[in-house]
């Protein structure tokens, strides 16, 4: 099972499939979650289950380049609004 922020991008789809366990960016919350894991394994293994069987179905090789030429579609598209708005000159 995971103990994740909730600021780690992938804490939304951690919860939604209860693959772990989200909790505020401290230590405290931190701890406290993780002895909640140890002191109920059987919960533990549940969640671990789930994120496995979440991974296999989400973290494809095709799923993942499909995601990282988005972000590099997007990354592109981004670069050429910004130098067409520049009002510098290019070389």
């Amino acid at each position: 099972p995971l103990v994740i922020s909730n600021r780690v991008n992938i804490w939304p789809e951690v919860a939604e499939a209860k693959a772990g366990l989200v909790v505020e960016c401290d230590a405290r919350s931190t701890a406290q979650a993780i002895l909640t894991l140890l002191q109920n394994p059987a919960l533990g293994q549940e969640m671990g289950e789930r994120g496995r069987q979440w991974a296999r179905r989400n973290l494809t090789w095709d799923s993942v380049a499909e995601q990282m030429l988005r972000v590099y579609h997007a990354t592109i598209e981004g670069h050429a609004l910004q130098q067409a708005g520049s009002p510098c000159p290019q070389n």
